[in-house]
């Protein structure tokens, strides 16, 4: 019997270690702050560096992949600490090798204060605003053209699409420390959000 017990403690440690492990979080990095989601193997973010963000695949503690930003695209190699506080990257242009220093320390868990704060009345840019969110799902209405959105949250960020009577598109909306307020863009169909669209809490 004790050697059954500590055969299932031997098993269910591993899986606890590996469940605790993860990359999402909110980073300081050295492109400014650094919002990663982990789904599985996949990682995906965004920074605050040129309208940046990053795709990649994680393989132990080290994602590799591509990072786009305005000015430019290339490649990236992170290799994360063995509790994924902090990471150790290079970076590249293009297809070229990734040489040049990229390096990030954890601040905050992933969403971590923006559990139901999103939620509120904003003056916008569009008239006022109701949002409403259910974990890292974001929905709204607001008072334009029988306006509503659909987005998801990451970090601070929320990205998704705009329906109007007079049309659709997507839009980017970049909350500060508190949710007490949003920078954004949108653009309309496929194109890249480009013409402004600010919001404050009421």
């Amino acid at each position: 019997m004790r050697v059954l017990l500590f055969t299932f403690l031997a098993l269910l440690l591993p899986i606890s270690l590996v469940e605790a492990q993860n990359a999402s979080g909110v980073y300081d990095s050295d492109f400014n702050e650094m919002t990663i989601q982990q789904n599985g193997n996949k990682i995906t973010g965004t920074y605050k560096w040129a309208d940046g963000r990053i795709e990649g695949t994680l393989s132990g503690h080290t994602v590799t992949g591509w990072w786009y930003q305005s000015n430019g695209k290339g490649r990236f190699t992170f290799v994360f600490n063995d509790d994924f506080s902090a990471f150790t990257g290079k970076w590249g242009r293009n297809d070229a090798e990734p040489t040049s220093k990229w390096d990030g320390k954890k601040t905050s868990g992933a969403s971590a204060s923006a559990t139901s704060l999103i939620a509120g009345v904003y003056d916008s840019d569009f008239n006022e605003m109701t949002i409403q969110q259910n974990g890292n799902k974001i929905t709204g209405t607001y008072k334009w053209a029988d306006g509503r959105i659909e987005g998801t949250l990451s970090g601070h960020t929320v990205t998704g699409w705009w329906y109007q009577s007079n049309g659709k598109g997507r839009f980017t909306f970049v909350f500060n420390d508190d949710f007490s307020a949003f920078t954004g863009k949108w653009g309309r169909n496929d194109a890249e959000p480009t013409s402004k669209w600010d919001g404050k809490k009421k």
